[in-house]
């Protein structure tokens, strides 16, 4: 008989942070189970998988057997501990039996198990390169790119993020063909100028950055054609590498748009979400008119007589311009952008238009490349 005793408090948010990688549809049952493993007596390890990602993490506990390990739904392992969060809960596992026994205070509860020999695993033993980040530096990379992330099944290399490292800097990007989004950072430079990247898949990549939101420590990154491997001393994410060669995304920022607006980015996003469901609620089109010192944003919706436009104040000097855009595009760009006010650089009405905050970081350089809409003029 082995046992395992934790505090639920302590045991329960590393528990539900694995379990979001499981899938409800999995192609082999077991990968619907969360493995549990004593590392040490003081510290369990968890891990979950859906077949393409591994998600470990640590966590401390009370006492434990070394060398237990069980598998169990996590369905029902995260619903029955979170009904007793607080409490401090006692496993027993006896290897001649498929039956979890739990003890708690009050109470105690069964649950069936697997043995974690049968657990999948993915081999990382290939070569690989690897890169030491800042856990703020790969958050920002992630976050700020995940809004253009493509969800294509006939082009499924743009449907993550890439993130490539050059001797200057790392450059995180992510595009669905319509509008692409780039962070570069020149606070990680590479010790060759040979180009080094991969392409995290949405799920992992969504996985970290909720891992990493309060972290300080370092982020080490290894990767080679097949995997790649996020980890620290609390955790551990692998994940398959979408296949295929990522889109040149300098060969589509636009290189020459003269018509220049500068505009309050709160205002902008107040003012499209009031507008927005006056217009087609497919497309999400609204129009922006600039003329000297304004901008009008509208949206119409003929078939149901339907209409909305509001004037906001912005620097631009140039010509009377009018542009159609998909609105929550629009939305998208504003929540990325960490500046008071964000700069619209255009060409013609049928081009691409670069946004960006107007003042960027010192090391950081963010851009937001968008595809215009046809549009009727509200």
């Amino acid at each position: 008989m082995k046992k395992l005793y934790f505090k639920t408090s302590e045991v329960l948010p590393s528990l539900m942070q694995v379990a979001k990688v499981v899938s409800p549809k999995n192609t082999l049952p077991i990968l619907g189970d969360i493995l549990f493993k004593v590392h040490d007596s003081s510290t369990l390890v968890l891990t979950a998988s859906d077949g393409e990602t591994w998600v470990s993490t640590k966590t401390p506990i009370i006492d434990g057997d070394e060398g237990l390990s069980f598998c169990v739904n996590a369905k029902d392992i995260t619903s029955t501990l979170s009904s007793l969060s607080g409490r401090e809960v006692t496993l027993t596992l006896d290897e001649t039996s498929t039956v979890l026994d739990g003890k708690y205070d009050n109470g105690e509860f069964s649950l069936p198990f697997e043995s974690s020999e049968n657990y999948p695993t993915v081999k990382t033993t290939c070569e690989m390169d690897e890169k030491i980040v800042s856990a703020q530096s790969i958050l920002n990379a992630l976050t700020m790119t995940s809004c253009a992330i493509g969800h294509d099944e006939l082009r499924p290399i743009m449907n993550g993020v890439h993130i490539d490292f050059f001797e200057d800097c790392m450059v995180a990007a992510s595009t669905d063909g319509h509008k692409l989004a780039m962070y570069s950072d020149k606070s990680i430079t590479s010790d060759t100028p040979e180009i080094k990247g991969f392409t995290v898949q949405e799920k992992p990549a969504k996985m970290i950055t909720s891992m990493i939101q309060k972290m300080d420590d370092s982020i080490k990154i290894s990767f080679n054609e097949k995997n790649v491997v996020f980890s620290c001393k609390d955790f551990k994410v692998v994940s398959r590498l979408l296949e295929g060669r990522f889109p040149n995304y300098n060969a589509v920022i636009p290189k020459d748009n003269d018509v220049i607006a500068v505009i309050n980015r709160e205002q902008i996003m107040e003012t499209i979400k009031r507008v927005m469901p006056f217009g087609n609620q497919t497309f999400k089109s609204i129009s922006f008119s600039f003329e000297n010192g304004k901008v009008t944003i509208g949206a119409e919706n003929i078939d149901f007589s339907k209409q909305a436009r509001e004037i906001v104040d912005c620097k631009f000097d140039a010509e009377p311009f009018v542009i159609g855009f998909n609105g929550a595009d629009i939305l998208s760009a504003m929540a990325t952008i960490q500046s008071e006010t964000a700069t619209f650089k255009m060409k013609t009405e049928n081009m691409a238009v670069i946004i960006e905050p107007s003042t960027q970081g010192a090391t950081c350089e963010y851009l937001f490349t968008l595809m215009p809409i046809k549009i009727k003029n509200v």
